[in-house]
């Protein structure tokens, strides 16, 4: 049966049964009697498009449920990247560290007159470890220090030894620094050798050395010698 909306008129086709109908386009509703006009629109009774509304509601609330697990599923996702992300760089940090710490490790026991020479200060550490270093490639043996008096009943402290050169290569003679220590290891008074001739020694060759100090302090329990660069 052919009806028209006496609304907007749109006209359709509905099934052959009368009663209430709406208009798909304008919504509104009336009573279609069976001498219904013909026309050639979709119309249908006012039931089914309640129902056909129900549905599509329906539908509606299905599709916006699954868009929402959807982005919920996604962002979840999206998160677990991130964390395996984040554990990847962390472990590769960690296994970073370890190996510069392995290296460095191997670098300070391997060279530790290299490391003195660039590190001035991990000499008193190498010190307390029992490790003899000596960054300017020089070593002192066989120091002694003598304490005596001249004629004019002054006290004076004589100090000499040796210095070797133990690196593989020629190298001038370093500064000499002297430090008097008391049993306790406390700094009593130091000074350095003036000399002024530079020479180049060669390696393993031993140089002989001495100094003179007026005056020492008392409680001096033993010279230590350090060999610095020369500047």
């Amino acid at each position: 049966m052919i009806v028209t909306c006496p609304s907007c008129a749109t006209t359709g086709d509905m099934p052959d049964e009368t009663g209430l109908v709406r208009c798909h386009v304008c919504g509104h509703e009336w009573v279609v009697q069976e001498d219904g006009l013909k026309a050639s629109a979709s119309l249908m009774p006012a039931r089914h498009a309640h129902a056909r509304k129900a549905q599509t509601a329906a539908a509606d609330a299905v599709d916006d449920e699954a868009e929402i697990l959807a982005r919920e599923a996604l962002a979840a996702e999206e998160a677990r990247r991130a964390r395996e992300q984040r554990l990847r760089q962390e472990r590769r940090r960690w296994i970073a560290l370890a190996v510069f710490v392995l290296a460095s490790a191997g670098v300070l026991v391997s060279m530790p007159d290299r490391v003195a020479q660039m590190l001035p200060g991990t000499s008193r550490l190498y010190a307390k470890a029992g490790v003899p270093v000596h960054p300017v490639g020089f070593e002192a043996t066989g120091v002694m220090a003598t304490l005596g008096r001249t004629t004019g009943g002054e006290d004076v402290l004589t100090v000499t030894g040796r210095i070797r050169n133990i690196s593989s290569l020629p190298r001038k003679t370093p500064r000499l620094k002297f430090i008097l220590r008391d049993a306790q290891g406390k700094v009593l008074h130091e000074w350095e050798l003036k000399d002024d001739q530079v020479v180049r020694a060669a390696p393993g060759k031993p140089l002989q050395f001495a100094t003179r100090l007026a005056h020492p302090p008392k409680g001096v329990h033993h010279v230590e010698v350090k060999a610095l660069p020369r500047s």
